[in-house]
């Protein structure tokens, strides 16, 4: 199964390499990639950081509907945990500062423009980051209320320094 978008390709199986029986040759076999330093499998690139220590099972692997809807379940697993998360954010910050700094300020991303009581609320870009994976390390949520200094701050990048979110907001058209 291969998917196109703007030119870009979205695979389940590797099309390259040889069909030999040889262990190094990954043709046919379904896509993994290593990019940053995280391993995915197929289309969607399953990593599981929303569930520790699982991993992709032979459906998740072999077929691109099942790893379709697998991911597609912890997307939306992981929007709601990122809208409650915001709420408590949000809730902290009017508690901390009144109204004054109540909404997190408009945050442009690639094409991407994030701004409460719109459609593309930060939520999303806390919940594209969880998908990647929010590492330790001191990076934390993408978007979050410093109850220190009473601000919002962004933590844009993982531990290894990569924006998620940037990547997936280039592709919004």
């Amino acid at each position: 199964m291969v998917l196109e978008y703007t030119g870009r390709r979205f695979l389940q199986f590797n099309e390259s390499g040889f069909y030999i029986c040889d262990p190094s040759d990954i043709r046919y076999t379904p896509n993994a990639s290593g990019e940053e330093g995280l391993q995915g499998f197929g289309i969607f690139q399953l990593t599981f950081f929303g569930s520790p220590g699982r991993v992709p099972n032979a459906q998740e692997l072999w077929s691109w509907k099942t790893n379709v809807d697998t991911a597609t379940d912890l997307l939306t697993s992981l929007q709601q945990a990122s809208f409650s998360y915001m709420l408590a954010e949000r809730n902290q910050a009017l508690a901390d500062s009144g109204f004054q700094f109540f909404w997190p300020p408009v945050e442009y991303v690639a094409n991407v423009v994030f701004q409460d009581q719109t459609a593309k609320v930060i939520d999303h870009a806390v919940a594209m980051k969880r998908y990647n994976g929010v590492t330790g390390g001191g990076n934390g949520e993408y978007c979050e209320w410093n109850d220190k200094i009473k601000f919002w701050q962004f933590n844009r990048t993982n531990i290894k320094g990569f924006n998620y979110v940037e990547r997936v907001c280039a592709l919004y058209p």
